[in-house]
C-alpha cells in the first residue's frame, strides 16, 4: 500500500459497515456461521457507537504519537529542571530553536485522540468473543490486535462514530428500503413499523434521490402519462371513450377528462363536438348500448346489433374516404 497515497475520510455509515465487516470476518475465522457472525458483528457496532458514538477521533499516525510523546517528555524534563532553554537545548543536544518549538508546542493531553476508541472497540470486541466460548485471556489480545488493525487503515484521518440511535436510525431506513423494492406497498410498510405513510415516503424519497432513481412520485406520475398516452392512443385509433372506459376499468367521466385535455392540447375537436359533427357515431354508439342489453339474455339479438353498429361505422368512413367527414346531412340541404 503507498503510504502517501491521500485517505479518503469515510462517513460515518461507511465506518460502521466497515467496523461490522472486520468483526464478522473475525468471528466467522473462529467458526462462526455468516448469518449469526453479521448477526453478532452488528451489535458490536451499535454497542461502539452508544459508548464513543457523537465523537471525532484523529487516527494518529506511529510517527506522530512517538513525536508527541518525546515531546511531552522534554516540556515535563524542562519544567522540573528549572534552566534556560539554552541550558536544556544543550543537555538534549538539541538547537535552542528547536528546543523552543518543542516547548511552545500545544499540549495535546486534551485533543481527541484515538486510543479512548480503540480501548472502546477493544473492549467491545472481547465481549463478543468471549459470548462465543473464547478465553478471557485469549479474547483480550486477540481483541486489542484487531483494534489496532481496524483502526491501522485510517491512519491519519479523522473519523466520525454515529451515535447509537443514528445507527438504529439507518437501520430502519435500509430495512423500510429493502421492502420497498420487494414491492410492499407504503402503507403497508407504515403499519409495520407504527409510522404514518408520509414519514414512510419521506425515508424511501431521500434513499431514491441518494441512488439516483425515480421517487415514488415520479414513478406514480411516469404511470399515469403512459396509461394516458394509451387512453389517447386507442382514441385516435376510432375507439369510442364509452369503450375505452369500458376496456380499463376507469369511469367515462375520467377517460373523457384525458382526451379533452389531449384534444386541447394538440388543437383537436374535443369529442362531445366530434359526435355533434358526425352523428353516424352517436348511431353506433346507441346501437351499442342497447345491444348490451341483450348480450346474457338474447345472444342473437345481440350480435345482431353488433353487426349494424359495424356496418353503421363502415358508412361512416365510407364518407370519411369520399371527403363527407364534416358534412352533417341535417345541414347539408341548407348549404
Amino acid at each position: 500500500m503507498n503510504d502517501n497515497k491521500p485517505i479518503k475520510k469515510p462517513s460515518g455509515k461507511e465506518l460502521m459497515d466497515y467496523f461490522t465487516n472486520q468483526a464478522s470476518a473475525l468471528l466467522m475465522r473462529l467458526g462462526e456461521s455468516q448469518a449469526e457472525a453479521q448477526k453478532k458483528a452488528a451489535a458490536f457496532a451499535l454497542q461502539v457507537s452508544q459508548k464513543v458514538g457523537g465523537g471525532l477521533f484523529y487516527i494518529n499516525k506511529k510517527s506522530k504519537i512517538d513525536i508527541t510523546n518525546r515531546n511531552n517528555i522534554l516540556k515535563d524534563d524542562f519544567k522540573n529542571a528549572k534552566e534556560t532553554v539554552t541550558a536544556f537545548a544543550l543537555r538534549h543536544n538539541i538547537s535552542s530553536a528547536n528546543a523552543y518549538l518543542i516547548l511552545k508546542s500545544k499540549n495535546q493531553a486534551h485533543q481527541p485522540d484515538h486510543s479512548h476508541l480503540e480501548d472502546a472497540i477493544a473492549v467491545e470486541l472481547s465481549r463478543m468473543l468471549v459470548l462465543i466460548g473464547i478465553p478471557i485471556s485469549e479474547a483480550v489480545d486477540m481483541s486489542r490486535d484487531t483494534a489496532a488493525v481496524m483502526l491501522a487503515r485510517y491512519s491519519g484521518v479523522s473519523i466520525y462514530i454515529p451515535k447509537g440511535q443514528e445507527l438504529l436510525n439507518q437501520k430502519k431506513a435500509d430495512d423500510i428500503w429493502k421492502q420497498y423494492q420487494a414491492g410492499h406497498a407504503i402503507p403497508d410498510i407504515a403499519l409495520r413499523y407504527g409510522l404514518s405513510g408520509q414519514a414512510i415516503y419521506l425515508s424511501i424519497r431521500e434513499r431514491c434521490k441518494q441512488k439516483g432513481l425515480a421517487t415514488p412520485a415520479e414513478q406514480a406520475k411516469h404511470e399515469k402519462e403512459s396509461k394516458h398516452e394509451e387512453l389517447w392512443r386507442l382514441y385516435q385509433e376510432g375507439i369510442t371513450v364509452d369503450a375505452i372506459a369500458k376496456q380499463y376499468g376507469f369511469s367515462y367521466q375520467y377517460v373523457l377528462s384525458v382526451i379533452r385535455k389531449r384534444c386541447n392540447d394538440c388543437g383537436q375537436r374535443l369529442p362531445p363536438e366530434k359526435m355533434k359533427d358526425h352523428p353516424l357515431k352517436q348511431v353506433r354508439r346507441r346501437v351499442l348500448q342497447i345491444a348490451e342489453d341483450y348480450r346474457s339474455g338474447n345472444q342473437q339479438a345481440f350480435d345482431r346489433l353488433q353487426g349494424l353498429a359495424e356496418q353503421i361505422d363502415s358508412v361512416r368512413k365510407s364518407l370519411i374516404q369520399k371527403g363527407d367527414d364534416d358534412a352533417d346531412p341535417r345541414t347539408t340541404k341548407d348549404m
